[in-house]
């Protein structure tokens, strides 16, 4: 069911997550490189964060074509972008654990 009021607010909402996309891709990338370059990670973490973070960036990456093509961002979309964050913040928290000084 359209709602033609809604228009300009949906086609407002999509332009800010759109651009929030690149943000988070650009994040993503920042944080793969810091984790890479992390003295205070274990290699086991490292995959399973470099892993999340890849299929974090191909959700981002295609969430955003999906924009292009549509030009409309519902509300279960813009939810699982919200999911996605807090996601892969636990995601690259748990591969940086710090050791316990004695």
């Amino acid at each position: 069911m359209p709602f033609p009021r809604l228009a300009p607010f949906i086609r407002s909402t999509s332009a800010v997550l759109f651009r929030q996309n690149r943000i988070r891709g650009i994040l993503a990338a920042t944080a793969a490189t810091a984790l890479l370059l992390s003295p205070y990670r274990s290699d086991r973490a490292l995959v399973g964060a470099l892993a999340g973070l890849t299929a974090y960036a191909a959700f981002v990456g295609a969430s955003t074509l999906w924009l292009v093509h549509r030009q409309r961002a519902s509300i279960p979309l813009m939810s699982v972008h919200g999911a996605a964050d807090v996601t892969v913040m636990f995601i690259v928290a748990r591969a940086l654990p710090m050791a316990a000084e004695s």
